[in-house]
C-alpha cells in the first residue's frame, strides 16, 4: 500500500468534515470602529465575562478611546463623561457609576483629592455633593466614642463605636435628636 493510498482517505474525510460538521463562532469577533472607522476585536472580561471592544493597534486607541461598550455584539461608543466642579475646590470631577448601579463623583486629577480631602463625593440628583460630616458622641452605655453613619440599606442612620475594638455590645439607632439612644 503506498503513501498516497493511506493519505488519500483521510484528507479527504477531513475536507469533507471541514465543510459540513464543524461549526461556531469565530475566535473574535472584529468590526470598524464607529468613531475613526479603525479595527477593533471584540473581548470578554476575565472577571464579569461581559464583551467589550478594543482598537487592534494601541496607537489608534490613543488617538480614539481605549474601551468600546458592546452593543449586541457590535462596538458602540461609550457615553460621554459627565463633569462638574467640586464643591469644596471648583477642580472638575467626573461622575462615575459602580457596581451596585449607584453613582459617586472622583476628582479626574487624583492629586486634586488629597488637598481637598474628598476622595468620593455623593451624587445628589446627577450633581456633586460633600459628604456629611461624621458626628461623633459618647456611648451611653460605656462613655466611649461612637460615630454616626448612614445605611444605604435602611435609608437611616446608625451608631457604631469608633474602636473597633470595643467591648460594649451595645447597639445604638438614631433617635429623633440625632444621639445615640440604646436598642430596646
Amino acid at each position: 500500500m503506498g503513501y498516497l493510498n493511506l493519505v488519500r482517505p483521510v484528507l479527504h474525510q477531513l475536507k469533507e468534515d471541514v465543510a459540513h460538521r464543524l461549526t461556531g463562532a469565530p475566535l473574535a469577533l472584529a468590526a470598524h470602529c464607529p468613531g475613526c472607522s479603525q479595527p477593533v476585536i471584540q473581548q470578554f472580561s476575565k472577571k464579569s465575562g461581559d464583551a467589550y471592544w478594543v482598537h487592534h493597534t494601541p496607537e489608534h486607541a490613543d488617538a480614539c478611546v481605549r474601551y468600546l461598550n458592546d452593543d449586541g455584539n457590535a462596538p458602540a461608543m461609550p457615553a460621554p463623561e459627565i463633569t462638574d466642579a467640586c464643591p469644596n475646590c471648583q477642580h472638575v470631577v467626573i461622575r462615575k457609576i459602580n457596581k451596585r448601579k449607584s453613582p459617586y463623583w472622583v476628582h479626574q486629577d487624583r492629586d486634586h483629592a488629597t488637598p481637598c480631602g474628598h476622595t468620593f463625593l455623593n451624587d445628589r440628583d446627577g450633581v456633586p455633593e460633600l459628604k456629611p460630616e461624621v458626628q461623633e458622641a459618647p456611648c451611653p452605655a460605656c462613655d466611649r466614642p461612637v460615630l454616626r453613619r448612614y445605611s444605604d440599606k435602611t435609608h437611616g442612620h446608625f451608631w457604631v463605636h469608633k474602636a473597633k475594638t470595643s467591648k460594649c455590645p451595645n447597639k445604638f439607632l438614631d433617635d429623633v435628636e440625632s444621639v445615640p439612644a440604646l436598642k430596646g
